[in-house]
């Protein structure tokens, strides 16, 4: 699939988990054929040498092929509608020091009606032990999640030893990220074939959250096709701030009422709830303009003009009105 930029396009190959910056000129030429005659393209573009170039470029990294008229109609359009099986697929929940174990004990009917598969579980200051970490991952194996994702300060349970404890207490776990530590580093556990991602920057609070940034590309048909049709960062997605009230993330500043008196599934139903989730990308200033908006995460919880739903993320530092390399014409590469 092509996107078109300001300045620019991107050409995403969407069974490779690749993609390639290619000239503007490149996707008017492409964009409207899934199939397109070779004699059209000499025709309608006389610099042979131009055309020539595209056709190699394609050819060479497998992204097209020469096949007969005839063989066109085998090779339908991609289908980029997009679903999900999960009223909600993935949580946030921000604990603070201590490990509240009653707030999981209340969501769990929760979690399980919903069908939420992912949870990330964060903390951002010292003060947990072991065990209470493993109190809440034991609550949460009777669940319906598939993956659980752990973020902890650097301390004394982040050692090798402890961590270790951590992953074999639920196969749910599935990557451990250490904040605020002396150095960034990837730690690998080979006895249980389990990673530790250190990582230097002091995260504070949910603050932290909302930059944008490439290493957080995802390069996939599902979040290509979500994208299409959705905001790709809160999209069925419920979190828990750490005093309990319960928002779309836990960086924003609207709640929906309290871990403490209100039911996950009555915030979920609640239509103001849902009305983040359609923001796309091809709607937001700037990012609509953005060859890189469909493989791109998004932030509304910091965005340039507040009063503004549709506004920039705050914390994005890119420009897709400037000229990458400073040239207009960017070369395939």
């Amino acid at each position: 699939m092509l996107v078109a930029g300001h300045e620019r396009s991107l050409l995403f190959d969407a069974q490779r988990h690749r993609f390639f910056f290619v000239p503007n000129i490149f996707n008017d030429i492409f964009k409207s054929n899934e199939a397109i005659e070779v004699n059209y393209l000499y025709n309608n573009y006389p610099k042979k040498k131009i055309v020539d170039q595209y056709i190699k470029f394609l050819l060479t990294n497998d992204l097209a092929f020469y096949c007969s008229a005839d063989e066109v109609a085998c090779f339908p359009s991609m289908e980029l509608s997009w679903d999900s099986p999960y009223v909600i697929s993935n949580m946030i929940i921000d604990f603070p020091t201590f490990c509240n174990v009653d707030w999981i004990s209340k969501i769990i009917p929760d979690i399980n009606e919903l069908g939420i598969c992912a949870m990330q579980i964060r903390f951002f200051e010292k003060g947990q032990s072991v065990e209470s970490i493993i109190s809440i991952i034991d609550l949460l194996n009777e669940t319906r999640l598939n993956s659980i994702e752990l973020i902890l300060p650097f301390s004394d349970i982040t050692n090798i030893k402890s961590i270790r404890r951590i992953y074999n207490s639920s196969a749910k776990i599935f990557r451990i990220h250490v904040h605020s530590s002396r150095k960034s580093r990837v730690l690998n556990l080979k006895s249980i074939n389990r990673h530790v991602w250190y990582n230097c920057n002091h995260v504070l609070s949910e603050k932290s959250c909302g930059t944008i940034e490439p290493r957080q590309f995802a390069v996939n048909l599902s979040h290509f096709t979500e994208s299409q049709h959705h905001n790709t960062c809160l999209n069925r997605k419920i979190a828990i701030d750490t005093e309990g009230n319960i928002k779309n993330c836990p960086s924003m500043a609207k709640s929906y009422g309290n871990i403490r008196d209100t039911k996950l599934t009555d915030v979920v139903n609640n239509p103001d709830f849902q009305k983040v989730w359609h923001i796309k990308k091809d709607e937001i200033t700037k990012c609509r303009d953005c060859e890189f908006r469909h493989i791109c995460t998004d932030c509304r919880a910091y965005i340039e003009n507040p009063e503004d739903q549709y506004s920039a993320p705050l914390k994005c530092g890119y420009n897709p009105y400037i000229p990458a390399n400073g040239k207009s014409g960017v070369q395939i590469h």
